[in-house]
């Protein structure tokens, strides 16, 4: 068992006279910086919660710098977000080590959203009448997993999904895995090799790659067939040829 680094500690800080102290906490903020709170009292319950409440508050804020693979993310989440009473411990479909590239403005977002998420709210994508039912119904009775931390997170998501696709004017059956396979036909669009995308995509075999290569290759050649057929009939209505 993995025991956790206090991030916060009572202090006790006494009074001028000697005869009386007064708790103060102590931890190191956000920024970095050495940080000497005063609780104003000394009550040693109260003043446990609020170690425990600050404690949580850092916990949830804290973002190392620098670049993490996703088996190092995967460990570091756990350890933030494992089964408390706050969040749950999840199971994640994958087993390989590898980077996973974000941009600026995509992880500017989801920083924007995590400081807009209320109190006692730790997960961004999880809507606040959801995380209730699943905090009050369903893990009080046992009905809740490790699967469905990372299945069932968003009750009739593909309802909502469905709706998303409909509003964007795309009329197939929309599917959540869609996000990864239009990422992987962008960088190839954007000249990346198949070599690298099968790095960043995680595939365990060149075969996996090179089948979606030769997928979205078939659908840029029927893309660029029928921008001929319209072009002709174009100079056709001209008289061009």
């Amino acid at each position: 068992m993995r025991i956790r680094q206090q991030l916060v500690r009572l202090w006790k800080r006494p009074s001028k006279d000697g005869e009386s102290f007064t708790y103060y906490l102590r931890f190191v903020d956000l920024d970095g910086k050495y940080k000497s709170e005063s609780l104003g009292h000394s009550d040693s319950k109260k003043a446990e919660k609020q170690r425990v409440k600050k404690e949580k508050e850092l916990r949830m804020g804290f973002c190392p710098t620098g670049t993490m693979r996703l088996r190092e993310f995967v460990a570091d989440s756990l350890e933030r977000t494992g089964d408390t009473d706050e969040t749950w411990e999840w199971l994640i479909k994958d087993h390989e080590e590898r980077t996973v590239p974000l941009s600026e403005n995509t992880t500017q977002l989801l920083i924007d959203l995590q400081s807009k998420c209320p109190t006692g709210y730790p997960y961004i994508f999880v809507p606040q009448s959801r995380y209730d039912y699943i905090q009050t119904e369903l893990r009080p009775t046992l009905k809740w997993s490790y699967s469905d931390s990372r299945l069932k997170l968003v009750n009739n998501f593909y309802k909502q999904f469905d709706k998303i696709f409909i509003r964007a004017g795309i009329r197939k059956k929309g599917k959540f895995h869609d996000f990864r396979s239009t990422a992987l036909s962008n960088w190839f669009a954007q000249g990346l090799s198949e070599y690298e995308v099968m790095k960043l995509a995680g595939h365990s075999s060149f075969e996996t790659t090179h089948k979606f290569y030769l997928s979205i290759k078939k659908d840029y050649i029927d893309k660029a067939r029928q921008a001929n057929v319209d072009l002709g009939l174009k100079m056709l209505g001209r008289g061009v040829v």
